[in-house]
């Protein structure tokens, strides 16, 4: 149980059992006494309180046993379900628990030397402790003469400690010490672990971590760990399916092969170990600390903190723009008053903190496709206006995407922030103040030409971002640099600007050029290749960490927490960040040639079927050359772009999310070269091993999706599941409608029907929206279209019907485009799920106004019986019938609210001429938003040949 800052260990005694050198399984003893531990240092003794003299830790920071820790178990049969989670019932069977040991004491005899081994509950029903784990690594260590004494600080090393700390019997003690970050158990500060025994107390210093926080973007798997450490992660069988099956019931592992079993259980363990050793080693070369921290980027801010603390031209209070202040306080405790010092925004920083929070924006992601994507390359002369001739086959060329990225895209541009002088703001800023390269940001009205195809300047909704030709922006500097480059109109209302102390200095670049340096001196691959370059680009994050609220589960008081600052977030420099990568983008893709196509943005780099030639021409503006700039002092090239992949036929659906429909030519060294897939957050099956079979996965998805189709994402309990409601980490299948529909963060320009084998899709390209609220208004529409909703009077309160969810032809895209056309015209919206809306409430708003003589028509005077005035209207292709006539006098009668789309317009001119006293223009309200009316036709090449004349639905 806990007491007060310690927890007491729960077995002193205990016994687990051991397969020892003959092959038998036999009982192990468990007794932890003084003698297994450095004795303590006689200066803390002397300082420590009476009665606890053993209390503190001896040994000096360096000392330490590092325990590797890891289990096996059994899953159930099948994913526990939302009840049994809630009820507690997601439980695994435990087999085996495994620890890895090195001693790490330079004073120490046996220093360095390594032990490990399994060990296996007494019972089905046992679960050890955490002192048991512990004693058991040090009484086994020591009685098979591995070592004599042990230090008195832990460090408790897993991979994923979500999978093994709850195999803890007394986690629930635990919780109070323990934090969570990524989804895994850490602690912040050790536990104090009390052993009370005869002669006394006995304390250790526990602490934990998880490797896992440790690991390179890409390279997380325990077997990717093991490679760089040259401890090779076990194999147990030749393919994923067959090891999976084997994973999943290592009990009978255990029986049919305990040797394998435990080469394979305590391989895990060790590579832990090791690999935190070779962090160790590269947070003595880094930070000059044997200390590590709980995350790379976090070494990354202790690099960067001591880098400027050791640079004299540089104070990092002034970097960040805050200052200590000191002030006296009040302890009732000890009733004294004491100084304390915080750090606290500079004055003007505060002033304008919030604008810069808003003007602070993720990446550039938009999807500019939507279905299959043009397949053949045109001349340049194919915008002129087109012949009567098609171009000839012999002219076609094959169409190449290329995948282009920039190069380290944040670091670059955190290099390019100089020294501020913050206390020197400029809170009334000129548009000329707003430079590409000023450190600045403002709240604007803008509005772009209507040619600009890449509008530069965000604004934020509830579903993201979009760049819409005209608005009011939370914006960056260098956004509005390239606005006005665009020839937008650009007005401030709110802003912010930094001059510069100095623009020599550079308080990120000495940061980033050592970390490129150090990146390029390692082996490609490697393992410090690959902690420098996540050490560079995690480092962006933590500006950002805190100014947008992220709640974190606290582990300790079991609350959603706001996740708060790290200790060099700047609203200023993030924003600065992604603002600037977000221009390049847009100054770069504005600049290619009007027959340069592109498909997809994402974050940092774009899918386009332009040429190298075309790519140097576009990357030679204002913003791409201070970035090249920038890239020759801290990476010695002047390459500021890289082609990733090369492909054929492209497919797209929504931001983040593309195929390959046709691969392109395959390169030797790198397989997936000629494949570009991106899966918007779709798990491909564990059979789709390769990327090619995911491909294949995600096309069919793709092509076979209804509205009632539906994906099954196989995850595991989180960590509220485990402290909550007392599960272990068990499978769960989340079931959820597949999300395969366009974003609509641009609207369609262009609209053909391309074919894909024998399948038949819609496709079409895309402009910007004209404002948010268009966006607004079309996402809203998508989410009924794609919901469930009760029929129009002719389903019971308690039926439900599928909508047409799914916009797969062209004549889906035309319904969808006629309920956008009803949900922004002041009319009345309520047959918006309907087939043909428009003429459903025109013919319930004629036989209304029949029934209260309004809008020129009435029941007497026009000399006609419900029969004939429904055969009347049945005849204007507005189908009805003599009830609907006779229920108009149950229906209010509401002017100028049917839609004036196209088939209400001409069936209300068929009628006229039939009842010349209809006034037409009391029914009939405008359409805001027209999907139709400016749309062009597609060709297979991507060209749009003049403007469609649209046929609407015809009622039925």
């Amino acid at each position: 149980m806990s007491q007060d800052r310690y927890i007491v260990a729960a077995c002193p005694k205990s016994e687990v059992i051991i397969r020892n050198s003959d092959g038998e399984f036999v009982k192990f003893q468990i007794e932890l006494t003084g003698d297994h531990l450095n004795p303590v240092s006689p200066k803390l003794r002397k300082s420590s309180k009476k009665g606890v003299s053993q209390s503190n830790d001896g040994p000096d920071e360096d000392s330490c046993i590092t325990i590797g820790f890891d289990t096996e178990y059994v899953q159930p049969t099948e994913p526990a379900s939302k009840d049994d989670l809630k009820a507690g019932k997601g439980k695994v069977k435990p087999v085996s628990y495994q620890v890895y040991c090195k001693l790490n004491d330079l004073r120490n005899p046996n220093n360095g030397a390594e032990w490990g081994a399994v060990f296996y509950p007494t019972s089905e029903s046992q679960r050890f402790n955490l002192d048991e784990i512990i004693s058991f690594a040090i009484c086994y260590g020591v009685e098979m003469g591995f070592v004599g004494r042990v230090p008195r600080r832990v460090e408790l090393i897993s991979h994923f400690s979500r999978a093994d700390m709850p195999l803890l019997e007394d986690l629930d003690q635990l919780t109070p010490f323990l934090s969570a970050i990524r989804g895994v158990f850490v602690t912040m500060k050790p536990i104090k672990l009390r052993y009370d025994l005869a002669d006394g107390p006995i304390d250790l210093q526990v602490l934990v971590r998880d490797t896992i926080l440790l690991t390179a973007e890409g390279a997380k798997r325990l077997e990717d760990l093991g490679a760089f450490v040259g401890v090779p992660k076990i194999r147990l069988a030749n393919t994923p399916a067959e090891e999976s099956a084997i994973k999943s019931r290592m009990d009978l592992l255990l029986q049919s092969e305990p040797i394998l079993f435990e080469r394979y259980a305590l391989a895990d363990a060790e590579i832990c170990v090791r690999y935190y050793e070779q962090m160790r080693t590269l947070c003595r070369k880094t930070i000059e600390s044997s200390q590590v921290p709980l995350t790379l980027s976090g070494i990354g801010v202790k690099r960067l903190q001591r880098m400027w603390k050791a640079d004299p031209q540089i104070d990092p209070l002034q970097v960040l723009g805050v200052e200590e202040v000191k002030e006296k306080v009040f302890d009732d405790r000890t009733g004294r008053v004491y100084d304390r010092v915080t750090v606290v925004d500079r004055e003007r920083v505060h002033l304008r903190r919030s604008l810069a929070i808003e003007a602070y924006h993720g990446g550039r992601n938009e999807q500019y496709w939507f279905g299959p994507g043009p397949i053949e390359g045109q001349p340049v002369q194919w915008f002129s206006p087109p012949s009567a001739q098609p171009t000839p086959q012999a002219l076609r060329l094959p169409m190449v995407w290329n995948d282009f990225d920039l190069s380290s895209a944040y670091p670059t541009a955190m290099s390019l922030i100089g020294y501020p002088d913050w206390d020197n703001m400029n809170l009334r800023p000129d548009l000329s103040d707003f430079r590409f390269d000023t450190l600045g940001v403002a709240l604007v009205d803008f509005e772009f030409p209507s040619d600009v195809r890449y509008p530069s300047l965000p604004i934020r909704t509830r579903r993201g971002i979009i760049f819409p030709r005209r608005g009011r922006s939370y914006c960056a500097a260098s956004e509005i640099s390239v606005a006005m480059s665009l020839g937008a109109k650009v007005s401030i209302i709110e802003g912010a600007t930094v001059p510069l102390l100095s623009d020599a200095i550079r308080p990120f670049g000495s940061f980033v050029t050592d970390a490129i340096r150090c990146r390029n001196e390692a082996a490609p691959k490697s393992l410090e290749n690959r902690f420098w370059k996540e050490l560079v680009n995690s480092l962006y994050g933590k500006l950002a960490q805190g100014l947008r609220e992220r709640r974190i589960f606290n582990v300790a008081d079991k609350t959603m927490d706001p996740l708060g600052p790290s200790p060099i977030t700047n609203a200023y420099f993030a924003a600065f960040v992604t603002g600037y990568v977000r221009a390049l983008l847009a100054e770069i893709m504005n600049a290619l040639p009007r027959h340069v196509q592109i498909f997809s943005c994402t974050t940092d780099g774009f899918l386009s079927n332009a040429s190298q030639s075309e790519i140097d021409a576009a990357t030679k503006g204002t913003l791409a050359t201070a970035f090249r700039k920038s890239r020759l002092q801290i990476a010695g090239s002047d390459q500021i772009i890289e082609c990733k992949h090369q492909t054929g036929q492209l497919l797209g659906w929504r931001t983040r999310g593309q195929a390959t429909l046709k691969p392109g030519e395959p390169v030797s060294n790198d397989p997936n070269f000629s494949y570009v897939l991106a899966k918007a957050g779709i798990k491909a099956p564990v059979y789709c091993e390769t990327v090619p079979e995911q491909n294949d996965y995600i096309i069919n998805l793709f092509f076979d999706r209804t509205p009632e189709t539906k994906v099954t994402i196989k995850s595991l309990t989180g960590i509220r599941d485990i402290i909550l409601d007392k599960n272990d980490l068990v499978r769960r299948d989340i079931t959820r409608r597949l999300g395969m529909e366009y974003d609509f963060k641009r609207q369609p320009a262009a609209i053909g029907t391309q074919v894909v084998g024998n399948r038949h899709h819609v496709s079409w390209s895309t402009v910007p929206w004209e404002t948010a609220e268009q966006f607004n208004i079309v996402r809203d529409v998508l989410d009924d279209y794609r919901d469930v909703r009760k029929d129009d009077g002719k389903a019971s309160a308690t039926d439900v019907v599928p909508l047409r969810g799914c916009i797969m032809s062209q004549a889906d895209y035309i319904n969808f485009a006629m309920r956008v056309a009803l949900k922004s015209s002041d009319g009345i919206p309520n047959y918006v799920h309907a087939e043909n809306p428009d003429i459903k409430l025109l013919r319930k708003m004629l036989c209304a106004a029949r029934h209260r003589s309004e809008a020129g028509l009435s029941k007497h005077s026009d000399g006609l019986t419900a029969r004939q005035f429904a055969a009347v209207l049945t005849k204007c292709v507005i189908p009805c019938k003599q009830t609907d006539v006779e229920n108009g006098q149950k229906v209010t009668f509401t002017p100028y609210s049917v839609t004036a789309s196209q088939p209400v317009q001409a069936a209300l001119e068929k009628l006229k001429a039939d009842l010349p006293d209809l006034r037409p223009e009391e029914l009939l309200t405008d359409i805001k938003l027209d999907l139709l009316k400016t749309l062009g036709s597609l060709y297979s090449d991507g060209r749009t040949i003049g403007l469609r004349l649209w046929k609407y639905p015809k009622a039925a």
